[in-house]
């Protein structure tokens, strides 16, 4: 067996756990010398076979594999990136099918991807661009008519450039010949994306030919306005937008075009540069006064305080380059409660203290501000008391075990407690008829919990809730740590059944008769089910498959029209 394999864009550590297993495991390699990172080849053994092809015709190339698949070797074609991009493996292929020679194609990273890494860029903003076009500029390799740079730039998509680094000036023309784009629409190159001597540049098509001068070759030339700074937010995370798996707050705003997750704010020259420096690391967007505006910083509309109103409900962190003061001041109408203020995050205009002023923990400013400081060289101050005792606070702990407070009020008690080295109240459980340990206790609720449903059609919904609470509340468990729904297809449009969902923010599962058919368990069997539905039982198949096979905690369990079962993701785990 011949395996070709994609080395990914070039760091070691970006190849695929399939690939370097199977460097390790081969006999030989044959590898295109001409790009694929040497340190990849430390992965195989010692007595491996190693070949170089770059030097090599196609024909030495597929008498070298051959050789190695006539001597009963395992053979790996190690090829740059993903092979199916400007990797000449079609070629390869067709030769060894002739030749009768098996072989699989394990796909890699290719460096479009790891150029958009290092750019922090993504290509398929809303309201800009959804559609990425990877392509070469035309050179020794001719391309088809229809396929020039000068045809594609019409559409002004999002765009990858390969095997071009070496024409970069008559790229740049051409693609502004084409229309789509002009001598402003920003470009970058990225050399050697994700090796050591990485280097990126960033500019606008008409600033990028000298800022490319001396690369010519192992470089990717990005296009489009995707490197801009105006998007739109996606709405699939927008509160105002309800989904399968999520209710609309109707409360919230409609998230505005450009909000980004982060906002900076800053009051002096030296401030405002910082947090372009910032913004570009980061990036969000930078507001100053009229005085430093330029490009990439906008202007304050109003007084500091209007803006904080505006960005407060919007952004997921305000930073402030400023005094602590301002900030304080700015903020403070705005306050509403922990669990849903952004971070705000306060530092000085040399970068030297980062403060985290508000939702630490749960907003996520602690770890803001020790991103910043890196950033800067300076010191985070953190005053939450468990982070200045290096105690894990237990709503960290909690998100990130993938747990629901249920009695937040608690956290204060627990966080005392743990302040003071005193024995501390916190229970991680899923079932309702344990006893609190402690007078105080804190109550977190894993997710790990899967409903399986079966139902009449046309069920209402009031019947589905008061079945479903009845039935979590018997087989002992909190309705806080139920994660996912999951039936039959039959059901995917079922209205009580999504309106459950919608209103608790629960994914909502469904599988086909035959999926559901092949999972295996002491399940109970109906034939009216499996006359109507194609499968004996609905809600203990689907429970089990939803949970990754999981144990039933509660089987079959009937209503009127109503089927019930309860299981516990395999291994704990989380579902998603």
């Amino acid at each position: 067996m011949i395996h070709f394999v994609g080395a990914g864009p070039g760091a070691p550590d970006l190849i695929t756990v399939r690939g370097m297993e199977l460097l390790r495991n081969a006999s030989m390699i044959v590898y295109a010398g001409s790009l694929v990172n040497p340190k990849l080849l430390t992965y195989a053994s010692s007595g491996c076979e190693v070949h170089d092809s770059a030097s090599m015709t196609l024909e030495q190339v597929i008498e070298t594999m051959r050789g190695g698949f006539t001597r009963k070797l395992s053979v790996v074609r190690l090829h740059t990136g993903d092979p199916s991009l400007y990797g000449a493996v079609r070629e390869q292929m067709d030769r060894l099918r002739a030749l009768g020679i098996p072989f699989k194609v394990v796909p890699g990273v290719s460096s479009f991807c790891a150029a958009a890494a290092a750019l922090h860029a993504e290509y398929t903003l809303p309201g800009v661009s959804q559609t990425l076009v990877i392509t070469r500029m035309e050179g020794r390799t001719p391309v088809p008519e229809r396929e020039k740079i000068q045809n594609l730039a019409v559409h002004g998509a999002s765009m990858a450039v390969f095997l071009s680094a070496g024409m970069v000036t008559e790229l740049c023309q051409a693609l502004t010949e084409g229309g789509g784009y002009s001598a402003e629409t920003p470009a970058a190159l990225v050399y050697k994306a994700s090796w050591p001597e990485e280097r990126v540049l960033r500019g606008t098509l008409a600033t990028l030919p000298e800022q490319a001068k001396g690369i010519r070759k192992t470089a990717l030339i990005l296009v489009g306005n995707f490197l801009g700074d105006d998007y739109e937010l996606s709405r699939l995370y927008n509160a105002s937008f309800g989904h399968e798996f999520r209710k609309a707050d109707n409360g919230a705003p409609e998230t505005q075009a450009g909000a980004p997750p982060v906002v900076f704010a800053a009051f002096t020259r030296q401030g405002a540069e910082l947090a372009s420096r910032l913004s570009e690391a980061m990036g969000g967007r930078v507001f100053v006064p009229e005085r430093f505006a330029r490009e990439k910083r906008e202007p304050f509309s109003g007084k500091v305080s209007a803006w904080a109103e505006e960005w407060f409900p919007r952004a997921k962190a305000l930073v402030f380059v400023a005094a602590a003061g301002i900030a304080a001041r700015a903020i403070a109408p705005c306050l509403r409660d922990k669990a849903v203020d952004p971070a705000v995050v306060v530092l000085d205009d040399a970068g030297r203290n980062v403060i985290s002023l508000l939702s630490g923990h749960i907003g996520g400013a602690n770890e803001l501000a020790r991103r910043i400081a890196a950033l800067t060289g300076g010191n985070a101050v953190i005053t939450t008391a468990t982070d200045t005792h290096k105690i894990e606070a237990a709503d960290d702990w909690a998100v990130r075990n993938g747990c629901v407070v249920e009695n937040a009020e608690a956290i204060k008690y627990v966080s005392a407690a743990m302040l003071e080295g005193l024995p501390m109240g916190v229970a991680v459980t899923d079932e309702t008829f344990t006893l609190p340990p402690w007078p105080v206790t804190l109550w977190l609720r894993p997710q790990t919990l899967v409903l399986g449903v079966g139902c009449k059609r046309g069920i209402k919904k009031e019947a589905l809730n008061a079945a479903i609470e009845d039935f979590l509340r018997g087989a002992g468990r909190s309705f806080l740590s139920l994660k996912v729904v999951a039936s039959i297809d039959l059901k995917r449009g079922e209205p009580a059944i999504l309106e459950f969902c919608r209103e608790r923010g629960i994914p909502f599962l469904t599988y086909d008769a035959e999926e559901l058919g092949r999972v295996e368990g002491p399940f109970s069997s109906s034939r009216k089910v499996l006359e109507v539905t194609g499968v004996d039982n609905v809600c203990e198949r689907a429970a089990v498959l939803a949970s990754g096979g999981g144990p039933l905690l509660r089987s079959k369990t009937l209503y009127p029209g109503i089927a019930l079962a309860l299981a516990r993701a395999a291994g704990n785990r989380r579902v998603s």
